[in-house]
């Protein structure tokens, strides 16, 4: 038998070429469903049960959390209802045979299917899977389609290995098309095991996630529980060769049914799982980057993946990942007036891992989309860089975000910057301290002719005539020599800049082969 996944033709949106008989069914998918008599069953599964070791799971009865009935649960607004014929159409005869007896009920599927499981009854747990599949396919409209039963049924699925594999692929891609047409719809809807299943599937095998149409869906979950999801751009993608996948932000209306406290107390638990995740170095995987890259529209969660974000950056095995997750902070990071993202700020600046080329380039496309769409960004990134760099730790790379700054707005950073080294002049103790940072910014700009010093000479006396105004008479001379003192230096650093780019390229052109070392 090959084991290549066979592909099942039952299940298709009408007029898209059913079988037409039992004997085409067998024809497509073998011996393994039987037709006509009395047949020794086969069993779903070609694959012995697996003992692998399990990830952790978010569970929110672990958490204190009783499963939400559907009193309880999310209602999503936005979409089209569904008519009165058949969602899906499936020829279900063999499964009839197959499943027949069998009767599944919501509260108590989950004890049968774990006693099942615990004795390796396989053909009782395959034929409640079936049992439940067949039930669900038969109703009419989606909103009537039991949540509860088929995150049951979806969740069982994707644990037990031995249930997808091979043949068994029909129950995958049919169970996981079946959830997305339910929850799809305006009238359906959505208990927090929704939220609960995308969390764990996105850390595990990604059997749902990752499909094709699954992707609004999952926008649409983790957007109405953690905030509307902002994707990094297309142009961001591609500048860092990352993957961009194209998706649609959602603007649909979400409310949760369920009382503030209880949507608190589940992030809260949410929150708390990623944190303990987190903390432990051997749980932090791939997968988990990247369900921390979907759920980073809330500002705790981008502040815990702020805080990791360097060591993640400098990990080999995550640093593609790390990248394409820093991206997603700085999309998501939208205003500067909470803490949390004030602290996002910060871990961003401070970076360690920003020695590399790679990260650099990466972290400059980051913080250009972050300057571009969070109001209020640059006065703070500006003050956060000046402050560090008069204190005794200075961050390893002020200089290079610093002129990242200026290239975003030269006019409002010349201003910024202005402003600070005025107000720290006003104590002449601290006038050479000016003088040192200034030498390091105009080494750190080399021989760059964009920048204009001059123009930052003019934002200094343009700030000193406003702060000079709140100087007592008796300092304001003081002030002023210190002020003259600082700002003179730059005309002559501009000449000198310019100076030295003119010596190199004449001795460039006397002397093509001469080394760098010896030109003057």
């Amino acid at each position: 038998m090959s084991n290549r996944p066979l592909k099942l033709g039952g299940m298709k949106p009408k007029g898209s070429g059913l079988p037409n008989s039992r004997q085409e069914l067998k024809a497509r998918l073998g011996a393994h469903i039987p037709v006509g008599g009395p047949q020794k069953r086969t069993l779903l599964t070609a694959q012995p049960p697996s003992n692998v070791g399990k990830r952790p799971k978010l569970d929110f009865k672990s958490g204190g959390l009783s499963m939400p009935s559907s009193s309880n649960s999310l209602s999503i607004a936005g979409g089209s209802n569904v008519g009165s014929k058949c969602l899906l159409e499936v020829d279900l005869n063999a499964w009839r045979e197959y499943s027949s007896g069998t009767e599944v009920n919501p509260k108590t599927f989950d004890v049968l299917f774990t006693a099942a499981k615990e004795t390796n009854k396989q053909h009782k747990m395959a034929r409640m899977v079936c049992a439940v599949f067949k039930e669900q396919l038969m109703i009419e409209d989606a909103s009537e389609m039991n949540m509860e039963l088929l995150n049951q049924v979806i969740k069982v699925t994707f644990e037990e290995d031995q249930l997808l594999k091979n043949n068994n692929q029909l129950l995958k891609d049919q169970f996981v098309s079946v959830l997305n047409a339910a929850i799809a719809q305006q009238n359906v809807s959505w208990p927090l095991v929704i939220l609960n299943l995308a969390i764990n599937d996105s850390l595990g095998a990604r059997n749902w996630v990752d499909r094709a149409d699954t992707q609004s869906i999952l926008v649409q979950i983790v957007s109405s529980f953690f905030g509307t999801l902002n994707f990094p751009s297309e142009q961001a993608s591609s500048a860092c060769e990352l993957p961009y996948v194209s998706r649609e932000v959602f603007n649909g209306t979400s409310k949760f049914n369920k009382p503030a406290e209880e949507i608190d107390t589940a992030l809260k638990y949410i929150i708390d799982f990623f944190e303990k995740q987190i903390r432990i170095d051997a749980n932090v995987s791939k997968n988990l980057l990247k369900t921390l890259a979907i759920c980073s529209a809330n500002p705790k969660i981008r502040c815990l993946c702020a805080q990791k974000l360097d060591a993640w950056l400098q990990n080999g095995k995550l640093q593609n990942y790390a990248k394409e997750l820093l991206l997603y902070i700085a999309s998501n990071t939208r205003d500067c007036s909470s803490d949390a993202n004030l602290e996002v700020l910060l871990c961003l600046v401070r970076l360690r891992g920003l020695r590399s080329k790679q990260i650099l380039h990466v972290f400059t496309v980051a913080m250009k989309d972050l300057l571009c769409e969070c109001p209020g960004s640059l006065p703070v990134l500006t003050n956060l860089i000046m402050d560090n760099e008069f204190s005794p730790n200075k961050f390893q790379h002020n200089m290079s975000i610093l002129q990242l700054l200026f290239n975003h707005n030269f006019i409002e950073s010349s201003d910024l910057v202005s402003k600070i080294l005025i107000k720290r002049i006003e104590n002449a103790d601290n006038v050479k301290g000016v003088r040192l940072f200034l030498k390091d910014f105009v080494r750190s700009i080399g021989v760059r002719a964009d920048f204009s010093f001059s123009a930052l000479a003019r934002a200094m006396f343009a700030s000193f005539r406003k702060a000079s105004q709140h100087i007592p008479r008796q300092l304001q001379d003081q002030f002023f020599r210190c002020c003259v003192d600082v700002c003179s230096i730059l005309p002559f650093v501009g000449i000198t800049t310019g100076l030295k780019e003119s010596v190199t390229n004449a001795n460039r052109k006397l002397n093509p082969a001469m080394p760098c070392h010896q030109r003057k």
